[in-house]
């Protein structure tokens, strides 16, 4: 984070990067000192590249600007080619895809007859395989998101800022949190189609105002960041068990739905302290 003696255009351009959400683009770290900046960042999008270049180019010649960029390793076969396993023996995300196989399995036990899973048919893994490329999506959203928000925050709180960078910072805080709590709202609408409510009727962990940081943006904001990295790690864990044979039931220990549904109360609150403490 640019501390207080970070001059002020170079905390405005670091602002604009999270304004243009440029920081969804680009995987980078700022490291501010003295009188410049280095930018660490992996090159996902030439494009987007391209756009933190120009975004940089008024700074050069009034500051040091280094920019340290990372190709992605192109190992042969990392791309995901085929779904994962705890996807392929879900039976209740299989059934929502309407599998076939998983009808003539139920069918041949409702007859008695005891059977192997089938594996899904080529159509069944295109929808599998783009299930957990789309999750993984998200989920790369909301780490990014909720580990940009705390910094983000402090700057918007600090009351020796800057007023122009405060409300500057103040206002991509709210667009942040709008967006995460978009995606977190359809992550877990994907969920629902794979966990079974674990709940039982009782309230979910996203529903109670406890814990809001009595006021404070900057614990909302952390709240905001433990809870995205709960959720970061339990999608993982969702794709990836450490066990091979996955039984749906195991998917509640690692609590996925309560955490997603706990990262969405906390960015709700997190939203609605933003806009009781707005900066003058």
């Amino acid at each position: 984070m640019p501390d207080r003696d970070t001059h002020g255009k170079l905390v405005e351009a670091w602002l604009r990067f999270h304004r243009d959400e440029l920081c969804q683009k680009l995987d980078a770290v700022f490291v501010f000192g003295g009188e410049g900046v280095e930018i660490w960042c992996v090159v996902e999008s030439q494009k987007h590249y391209e756009r933190l270049r120009r975004l940089l180019v008024p700074l050069e010649g009034a500051f040091r600007v280094d920019v340290y960029p990372t190709q992605p390793s192109k190992v042969p076969g990392k791309k995901m080619e085929d779904p994962p396993p705890s996807l392929c023996e879900n039976r209740e995300l299989r059934a929502f895809l309407e599998d076939p196989f998983l009808r003539f399995e139920r069918s041949l036990e409702d007859l008695g007859i005891r059977g192997s899973i089938f594996p899904p048919d080529e159509l069944m893994k295109r929808r599998l395989l783009a299930y957990a490329e789309q999750l993984l999506g998200w989920n790369e959203r909301v780490r990014r998101y909720g580990s940009d928000l705390p910094e983000l925050v402090a700057v918007a709180s600090d009351p020796a800022r800057p007023g122009h960078l405060r409300r500057m910072a103040a206002g991509v805080c709210r667009a942040h949190a709008r967006e995460l709590e978009k995606v977190v709202r359809k992550m877990k609408k994907e969920l629902t189609y794979a966990i079974p409510d674990p709940s039982d009727g009782r309230e979910p962990p996203g529903g109670s105002e406890v814990g809001v940081g009595a006021g404070d943006p900057g614990e909302g904001a952390e709240q905001v960041a433990r809870a995205a990295g709960e959720v970061f790690r339990g999608v993982k864990r969702f794709l990836h068990p450490e066990r091979h044979t996955v039984d749906v039931n195991d998917l509640h220990r690692p609590g996925l739905l309560e955490s997603v549904e706990a990262l969405e109360g906390a960015v709700k609150r997190l939203g609605k302290l933003l806009d009781e403490t707005r900066p003058s």
